[in-house]
Formats: structure tokens, sequence, C-alpha cells
């Protein structure tokens, strides 16, 4: 019994294994097609273009969408980017119709080579090539360009001829309208192209430089319009686009005109070709246009800013927008053209990095600048330092920022150190900071010791743009050279040599108060007498009224204050002014 069910879960294993299999070996649409022979690429090409005729014949959506693996099998990077689906079911269903005319595949396409060391494989008394083509680092048997392009050549040498027995009959082809519609007296061929086609390109030249006109005038009415209106750019939008909008109407006319006119060939590449440099020519014109609006635009906004960092960024962002808009339409219009982008950049890389090892002092003093710029840790006429340099921003340039120091000297700093470097910006302080310390005699009255500490507060209110909310006077110590007073306070003041001007102010008034108050200053090393007129002073015999009245006098509108000075004495920086 044990046995029996054994040998029944052993053949079921089996029939579960070999179901796994076949599911874990069925196609998945996502995988790539194999392409690396010309065997792999005539059989996936032959087989979805049959599956592509089914499914014609049975309307099956699912079948017809397999000549999109046939068309992967076509080197298209001759055809605009924009034609490549019409264009590659055209070829994809020509290359079949004629296949299937001129040449039968043995079965299992054992007459197609699967050597990966050749380079090409031609269908045997055809033109018909299966080249070796590299994108994207990626290698492929596909029809090579030539084959693509010149496929509605081949057809029409071969579509008289009947299909051949054991072939898939064709792609279900049906004769475009020039065939059934244009006469045979002017379908008669004229280097390449039928005569009704060379009568059809000169009509469409005509065309294409009427409708050239006719833009500028219709871009022209735009422009009138918009220069009634309020909004600021839109005159100038208008001409950017204006410019060569017409232009690139007329040759998208006329990349229509080659489309309808059904022209290939070695004719269609040249004037495709054409037609392709010129759109790129004025789609990057377009770009530059473009470029320079932004850049106006930001130069309009900085001219009403107050900003001034933001002046020096003009010059830098307006040339930076219109590198990166160029080099875009420079590379679209190179892609385009057939060329590969990837690869050309690839290559511009290592030499670009050759270069940039050559100038990377360069290199980092220009984004050094940029940071600079960006970040904004300073602007011009800040108070800066910067290691041991201390001065002011003159310039902020692309590759230095010019300092004048204390000295009246001009410091340049690579800007690349600038960005590397711990910034202390005096000029961006909230307020700016005053405080000193001297010493008095010890054998100062502590009466009239607290008087001067009230006058000196008194001063410091008298001063309009002084902060008093973090104001401090006081007694800080008992020290050596004397008794040591303590003064700190915070501005409001833009300008240094306003702030060096208001605390000669301060230094004065205090000075004033002193010798009302009969105190001396000390100096260590010095001593000092005590004075003479209150030595000898005491609670018992001074007048506290007439103490504090002198403290008070120095205040805010009292008689003794001075708190610009006493008229005698006018800052340079003030007779400059």
């Amino acid at each position: 019994m044990n046995l029996k069910y054994f040998n029944h879960l052993f053949y079921f294993s089996i029939v579960l294994l070999f179901i796994s299999t076949q599911i874990l070996m069925a196609d998945n649409p996502l995988t790539p097609q194999k392409l690396f022979t010309p065997r792999q690429t005539i059989k996936i090409f032959i087989n979805s273009m049959n599956e592509y005729k089914l499914g014609l014949e049975n309307n099956d959506e699912t079948k017809l969408n397999s000549i999109n693996k046939a068309i992967k099998c076509l080197n298209l990077k001759e055809i605009p980017p924009l034609l490549k689906e019409e264009k590659g079911i055209e070829v994809a269903i020509f290359l079949k119709e004629i296949l299937d005319r001129v040449y039968v595949f043995q079965e299992n396409f054992e007459d197609v080579p699967e050597d990966l060391n050749i380079s090409f494989w031609t269908v045997p008394d055809t033109e018909i090539t299966i080249q070796l083509s590299e994108s994207d680092g990626k290698k492929e048997f596909l029809f090579n360009s030539n084959t693509v392009i010149n496929s509605g050549d081949f057809y029409s040498k071969v579509k008289h001829l009947p299909y051949l027995p054991n072939s898939g009959k064709g792609a279900g082809y049906n004769s475009p309208w020039k065939d059934k519609y244009i006469p045979r007296w002017i379908s008669t061929d004229i280097f390449g192209l039928q005569l009704w086609q060379w009568v059809g390109i000169l009509v469409a030249i005509g065309i294409g430089l009427m409708i050239k006109h006719f833009s500028k005038f219709f871009f022209n009415y735009l422009l009138t319009i918009s220069k009634r209106t309020s909004i600021q750019w839109d005159d100038k939008i208008i001409e950017v686009v204006g410019n060569p909008g017409g232009k690139m109407f007329a040759i998208g006319f006329w990349y229509f005109f080659l489309y309808i006119a059904d022209i290939d060939g070695k004719i269609y590449t040249i004037l495709s070709y054409i037609l392709k440099v010129f759109l790129g020519f004025y789609f990057i014109l377009f770009l530059n246009g473009l470029a320079e609006i932004l850049g106006n635009i930001y130069k309009y906004r900085v001219s009403i800013s107050t900003e001034p960092t933001e002046k020096h960024l003009v010059p830098l962002l307006t040339k930076i927008t219109k590198i990166v808009f160029i080099s875009l339409g420079l590379m679209l219009s190179l892609q385009n053209l057939g060329v590969n982008v990837v690869s050309l950049l690839a290559g511009l890389g290592i030499g670009g990095l050759a270069i940039a090892l050559a100038a990377r002092d360069t290199a980092a003093n220009l984004f050094g600048s940029l940071m600079i710029l960006l970040d904004k840790p300073f602007k011009t006429g800040d108070q800066i330092i910067i290691g041991e340099i201390e001065g002011f921003v003159e310039e902020i340039g692309f590759r230095s920022t010019q300092i004048r120091s204390l000295n009246d000297s001009l410091v340049s700093i690579p800007n690349a150190v600038i960005a590397n470097s711990s910034i202390d910006n005096l000029g961006m302080r909230k307020s700016k900071r005053t405080n000193f310390s001297f010493y008095i005699s010890y054998d100062t009255n502590p009466f009239i010791l607290e008087a001067f500490l009230e006058g000196i507060k008194n001063i410091i209110y008298a001063k309009e743009k002084i902060l008093k909310n973090d104001m401090v006077v006081v007694l800080n110590k008992l020290s050596d050279p004397g008794l040591e007073i303590f003064v700190n306070f915070y501005s409001n003041i833009d300008t240094w040599q306003e702030n060096l001007e208001q605390r000669q102010e301060v230094y004065l008034e205090t000075w004033r108060l002193a010798e009302n108050l009969n105190i001396k200053f000390v100096t260590q090393g010095v001593t000092y007498s005590p004075s003479e007129s209150n030595k000898n002073l005491n609670e018992d015999n001074m007048d506290i009224g007439k103490i504090k009245n002198i403290a008070l006098q120095f205040g805010k509108e009292g008689k003794k204050s001075r708190p610009s000075g006493m008229g005698i004495f006018t800052s340079p920086f003030r007779e400059r002014n």
C-alpha cells in the first residue's frame, strides 16, 4: 500500500515538474529579441511577418502586433524619429513581399549562416543585406540602412513576379494611391524618380515658400496685437518663435510631401538629409532666442531687486542657459541625422576628462564662483573675515573674489579657496556689537562709582541706534590694576564707519562724565593719587542728590548730554557724505 502510494506521488511529481518547466520556458513578452546571428534575425523576421499576415486575414489584433518584432530587425537610424513607426511598417511589408517573390528559405532556415565571426550576410541574388550593427553598446544583426532605404525601389522591380511556392505569400500589401490614380504617361522614371514626383517636388517647394511668407505675415499680425497688451514678454516670445517658425513649418510640409509622394531610395536620403540639416539649424536658432528671453527676464528681475549679488549672476546664468539650450538642440539635431549621440558623448567624455585634469584649478574656481553666487554667503560691500584676511568685498568674479583689506590693499582670493573656507560675514550681522572695559582707582567713593555707572547707562540711552535691551554696564572685577568697568551694547548701524563714529562718541561722553565726577582712570603699572575733591567724601557729608543729578545730566536731553560730540570734531566719514 505504501509502495503504490509512493509510485503515484513520484508520477505526480514528474508531471508537475514538466508543467512547471513549460511555464518557465514560455515566451516572456518583455524578453529582448536575440539577433546575434543572421539566422536568428531572418527567422524572427519571417515568422513575425507570417503571423502578421494571419492577423490581417483573421482580424486578430494579437497577431497584427507581431509586425513590431519584425520592425526591430530593421536598422532605421537613417529614418527621422517622427516617421520611424510608419516607415518601419512600410519597410517590413516591402521586404516580406520581396523575399516571398525571389527566395524561399529552407526548413529551420539552415541556409542562413549562424556564424558569429561574420559581419554581414546577403540574401542570394539580391541586394538585401543583414549586417552587424552596434547601438547603445549592443551588437545585433539587422537589415542594413541601404536595404531599408531602397526597399521601395526593390519592391517596384519585383512586384510583377508571382509568389514562390512554399513561401508566406507576402504580407497583404495593397498598392498605394499613386499606382491606382497616376497615369502611366507621367510615371516615366527620370533620375530615380517618376516624372510626376519631380513635378510634385517643384510644386511642393513653391507651396513651402508660400507657407513661410504666410507665417511671416501671421506672426507680424500676432506681434502687433501683443504689443497692445499689458503682458510684458509676449511680444518677445512671438518674435523668437516667428523668426524660425515659418521656415520650420515649410520644412515640416516638405517632410510631409516626401511621405505622401512615396519618395524613397537615394533621392529620399539626399532630400531628407538636407531637410534635417536645415530643421536642426532653425531649431537651434529658436532655442538660442528662447535662452536670450530667459536671460532678459532674469536681468529685469535683478534690476528691480535690492540684492547686488544677483547682478553678478546675470551674465553667468545667461551664458549657461545658452550653452545648455544650444547643446540640447545640437544633440537632438545630430540624433535626427542618425548620429549616435550616446557614443559621441562617451567619446567627448574621454577628451573632456583630459581637459578637466589639465584645467582642474580653473574648473574648481568656476564651480566655486557658482557656489558663492548661488549660496550668497556675502555680497559686494560686505565686511568679511576669511582666514587672516579682513576687509570689504569689492568684486565677485568668475575666478576670484576681490577684497579691499583694512590696510587698503586689494586681496584676490581664488573662489575655490573661498568655497572651502569658513566665512565670517560681519556685514550680515543683525546688529553690531561694541564692548570695552577700563579701570578706575580703588579710592573712588562707592557712591561716586554708582553715579558713574548710572551716567554711562544714560549716555548709551541717549544714542537712538543702540539696542537698549541687550545693554550691559557693570562693575565687572576687583582686579589688580583697579576697579574694572565693563560696557557692552549692540547697534542697528549699517556701515563700519558709522559704528566707529558711534563708539568714539560713547568714549568721549564717558570721559567727560568721569571728569565731572572727578574719577581717575588707572592702568597696570601706573599708580594714581585719589582725587582731592572726593577722597574725603563719605555718606554723611556728600550731596547724593547733586551727584545723582550729574549722572542724569548726561542722559537724553540732559544739559551735559552731547550724544554726537561737542560739535568741534567732524568725522571724515561725515565730511565725505
